[in-house]
This record gives structure tokens, C-alpha cells and sequence, in this order.
């Protein structure tokens, strides 16, 4: 893939960071109406799409493909990506909810420790940590697809389409995993069909077009997320590569830390509303709101330059690469 085509991945992986962040802004703290409704709508399509992203990549780097004896180690490998940082980021969260609650607001406090703990695998509709749980469902998206692509790709497709109308089984983000599943896979027959998205002008506009509608047909319905999904999808890789790259070199920077974002951003984002509402009890939702988003986006990537930059954290580089 050319290094224009990363850049533009990288584009789509900004915007799409930048909404994920706004989305983990609790509305009950801001009070108002219309945040309240963008954040209906960015939760319309914005992880369906980070999916579809997700599984381009995944196809691209070509592990769909992978020879029998070379899954057990790569198997290894996307564990160490994925799981690792979702264990230790989940039990800093876990004590950090807990030990927080005595001092500051906490959204969905923790009482217990070790059921805190459990609830990051069952009972996950009550999970503390909610906001990370993707990087756990990833990992299953990209070993089912991994093992079982390369011998049938179109019944797989199809269990995945069947999959999102199975019950919401309350373990293991499961609930999650048969929403979106279909969406990584679409993402990975985009990049078998690429030639057939990139910079398509015409093409995007009938995708956005399509996307703005069902997104007012289907305000409020559950599979909303479905139609929102697929067209908003589409239309990102359809435009993206219509732009100026030297006004977007912040949101291409964004999306090449777009792990480190989706980390750390709802520990900023509560660390600080905690600080904020107890020290600054007045402040208007507007600058509350402002203050927030601004802190789940720029902390995790102080955070971020500080791991790369001093050999004690060496550790955690790849973590948040």
C-alpha cells in the first residue's frame, strides 16, 4: 500500500478517535439536549466504522492468509497487542474507580474490587471498563477471521450477518462482538476491492448521501447502527484523499496515536470532570464540555510522547504505538 493510502488510513482513524472521545463524555455531566443527540448519532456509526477500519488493516497486512503453522504464533502476537493492554488498563481502571470514589465523582463507581474485576468478563453489560472494551473484541475478530477466512470467506461473511441478530449473551463483550464482526469484515473486503473506494467523488457523495439519510429514517431503532454503519463506512473511504495534507496534519497525527487515545482518554476524561466538578462546581456545560473532550484528547498524547521519550517506559512503547 502506497504511503498516500496510510495517510489517508491514518486520516480516517483521527476522525474517527476524535469521536470516540466526545462519545465518552457522559451527557448527565453536561445537561444538554443537543450534546445528548450528537452523541446518539456518533454512537450511530463511529465504532462501525473503526471496525470496518480495523479489518482493512487486518487484511492488509495479509493475515488472512496466514499458513497453518504460522496462526499459533501470530496468535501470540495479537494477544500481547491486544489482551495485555486490556488486562492492565482494565485494572488500573478497576482500582482506580475504586480508590477515586472515596475523594471525587465517579461515573459507575466500583464497590468491590474483585467484582469490579470479574465484571471485565462476565456479567460485561456491567463492566467498569466499558470504554476499552473493543481492543477485547478485536482480538477475537481477528483470530475467528485468521482460522477461518481462507476456507470458506463467504459463509464466514455470513455468520457474521446472521450473528448480529443473536441474543446479547451477557459474557465477554459478546454483545459487542455480533454487532460488529460483520462491519470487520466488510473493512477487509474494502481492501480486497479497494480500487473500487479510494477517492471515488461521486461514489462517497451517494454513500454520504445514503448515510445522512438512514440516520434520520432510522433515528432511534436498534439496527440504525446497521445502514449508519455501512454507507458512513463507505463514504469515509470513498473521500478521504480529497484534501489538503498540510491542514489535516493534526487529525493524521491523531490517528497515528489513536491507540494510545483510545487507552488513556476516559481516565483523563474523569480524572479531570472529577476535579473539575469538585473544585469548580459553576463551571457551564459548554467549557465543561469544551474542557473535557480537550483533556481525553491531549493528556493521553502527553502521556504518549512521555513513553517515548525516556527509556524507563520502554516497556509500554508498543502498547500505545
Amino acid at each position: 500500500m502506497s504511503k498516500d493510502r496510510l495517510v489517508e488510513i491514518d486520516l480516517i482513524k483521527g476522525v474517527l478517535i476524535f469521536l470516540v472521545v466526545v462519545g465518552h463524555v457522559t451527557p448527565k455531566d453536561i445537561g444538554l439536549d443537543w450534546f445528548s443527540n450528537l452523541r446518539s448519532f456518533i454512537y450511530g456509526f463511529h465504532m462501525p466504522v473503526f471496525m470496518m477500519v480495523s479489518g482493512y488493516l487486518f487484511f492488509l497486512s495479509g493475515k488472512h492468509s496466514l499458513a497453518s503453522d504460522q496462526v499459533f504464533n501470530y496468535f501470540r502476537k495479537i494477544a500481547d497487542r491486544l489482551l495485555v493492554p486490556f488486562f492492565f488498563v482494565g485494572i488500573l481502571v478497576v482500582f482506580g474507580k475504586y480508590f477515586s470514589a472515596f475523594f471525587l465523582k465517579v461515573d459507575d463507581p466500583v464497590t468491590n474490587v474483585f467484582t469490579g474485576a470479574l465484571r471485565m468478563f462476565v456479567q460485561t453489560s456491567e463492566s467498569p471498563v466499558q470504554s476499552i472494551w473493543y481492543l477485547f473484541v478485536l482480538f477475537f475478530c481477528c483470530v475467528i477471521t485468521a482460522v477461518f477466512f481462507k476456507k470458506n470467506p463467504w459463509l464466514l461473511f455470513l455468520f457474521s450477518a446472521v450473528l448480529v441478530f443473536f441474543p446479547d449473551w451477557d459474557i465477554f463483550y459478546f454483545d459487542k462482538f455480533k454487532r460488529y464482526y460483520v462491519f470487520f469484515l466488510i473493512g477487509g473486503f474494502v481492501h480486497l476491492y479497494r480500487n473500487w473506494f479510494f477517492r471515488r467523488l461521486y461514489l462517497g457523495c451517494l454513500f454520504l448521501f445514503a448515510f445522512f439519510v438512514s440516520s434520520v429514517a432510522f433515528f432511534g431503532d436498534d439496527f440504525r447502527f446497521i445502514p449508519m454503519g455501512v454507507f458512513g463506512g463507505f463514504a469515509f473511504f470513498c473521500l478521504n484523499g480529497f484534501y489538503k495534507a498540510q491542514s489535516l496534519c493534526f487529525v493524521e497525527g491523531l490517528g497515528k496515536k489513536s491507540m494510545a487515545v483510545y487507552l488513556l482518554n476516559t481516565i483523563a476524561i474523569g480524572v479531570v470532570k472529577g476535579m473539575v466538578l469538585k473544585f469548580y462546581p459553576e463551571t457551564s456545560s459548554e467549557i465543561l464540555l469544551f474542557v473535557l473532550v480537550v483533556s481525553g484528547i491531549l493528556i493521553p498524547l502527553l502521556l504518549s510522547f512521555i513513553v517515548e521519550r525516556f527509556s524507563v517506559f520502554l516497556i509500554f512503547r508498543k502498547y500505545l504505538a
